[in-house]
């Protein structure tokens, strides 16, 4: 839960808002030509990204071990789907 709470509220609400909050105000970042707060800005968005899909990947693993399937397999369809395609799971005892 805390995991979920960190990246997905207070990294946006605080950190990469504050960041683009400074990058309006200073002065060399409003610059034309200063790529590099766009691209600091830029990294900040595709680690969002990241940590949104991140989370469904865990919940995506969780699920199929709360439905049944023996962690170790879920592990490897998620790992290696070709491996696992064709071959029906077996249900954890």
């Amino acid at each position: 839960v805390s995991w979920i709470s960190s990246r997905l509220y207070i990294l946006p609400k605080y950190c990469t808002s504050s960041v683009f909050t400074y990058m309006q105000e200073n002065e060399y970042c409003s610059q034309d030509g200063n790529h590099f707060c766009n691209l600091l800005g830029s990294f900040l968005c595709a680690l969002q990204v990241m940590h949104v899909w991140w989370l469904y990947e865990m919940l995506l693993v969780a699920y199929k071990i709360l439905t049944g399937v023996k962690s170790e397999d879920a592990a490897r369809s998620y790992l290696d789907p070709k491996e696992m395609k064709g071959k029906k799971m077996e249900k954890s005892q």
